[in-house]
């Protein structure tokens, strides 16, 4: 256990060695001292564990000694992960939009109505505006109107980019956003579209770009 915390603190090939001995060692005296039931589920764990470490170590390596390479093929998984997932992210806020449309005339019938439309999250949000003025909404609303420029786009506003819809019929705009990144003071209270694409691609990090003037 010792072994395992040091490694752990520090990844380095000894330490990784002292644990696959301690492993070995385990399993031999758990062996001699009850033949009849050896420790197999502390062996299982320990041996689980110095196979992580390898594949942990050999990455290391390869970063160490392949940086550029390693580096390289990390932004190829992230562009990758985000030009799947962009194209999914926009036809889902555009058909949260469009649907918000036909929400019923009255408050309490609209908010229910919004609250059971498929695809709204911690980082998605529909808001219906009839005559300029919000009526009903579902999720954390993140936008107006009035900031977004074109009816699909991305948008920077306060400590978040969002990915956008806004959907128009006769006096009513609905306008459903997407959280793609969120800056650090707010990442407490969402997690962007990014930091999913990070983690499914093995990189760090996935930045978005805001759109330009």
């Amino acid at each position: 256990m010792v072994c395992a915390a040091l490694w752990l603190r520090s990844p380095s090939v000894p330490w990784l060695v002292a644990v696959a001995v301690a492993v070995v060692a385990t399993a031999a005296v758990g062996l001699w001292t009850n033949r009849r039931r050896p420790p197999q589920t502390v062996v299982a764990l320990g041996v689980l564990f110095v196979l992580t470490g390898i594949w942990q170590q050999l990455t290391l390596h390869r970063i160490d000694t392949h940086f550029d390479e390693w580096a390289a093929a990390a932004v190829r998984r992230g562009d990758a992960s985000a030009a799947r997932a962009l194209p999914i992210a926009a036809t889902r806020v555009r058909q949260l939009a469009t649907k918000a449309l036909d929400a019923p005339t009255g408050a309490a019938g609209a908010f229910t109505y919004l609250a059971a439309l498929d695809g709204i999250d911690a980082r998605t949000s529909v808001v219906l505006y009839r005559n300029g003025l919000p009526v009903s909404w579902s999720g954390e609303p993140r936008a107006v109107p009035e900031v977004l420029r074109g009816d699909i786009g991305v948008e920077r506003l306060r400590f978040y980019l969002v990915l956008y819809a806004a959907e128009r019929r006769g006096d009513a705009v609905a306008v459903s956003t997407m959280v793609l990144d969120a800056d650090p003071a707010a990442r407490h209270l969402v997690l962007g579209l990014g930091a999913d694409l990070a983690k499914r691609a093995s990189v760090g990090a996935i930045e978005f770009a805001p759109p330009g003037p």
